[in-house]
């Protein structure tokens, strides 16, 4: 099974996903998951801005 693990809460984060056929390289896919930088950044700081 072919899948992509990530936190819960970097869920908002995610603009894309796409599974890449390896058809002849492999007998797994390429899940590819395309994240929004600017909202990765948002949601590190609200959840480790008091760790800083």
């Amino acid at each position: 099974m072919d899948r992509v693990c990530t936190t819960d809460w970097l869920s908002p984060a995610v603009v894309h996903v796409e599974i890449a056929s390896m058809k002849g390289l492999s007998d797994h896919h390429t899940v590819v998951v395309t994240y929004d930088l600017d909202t990765v950044v948002d949601l590190y700081r609200a959840r480790f801005a008091l760790t800083a």
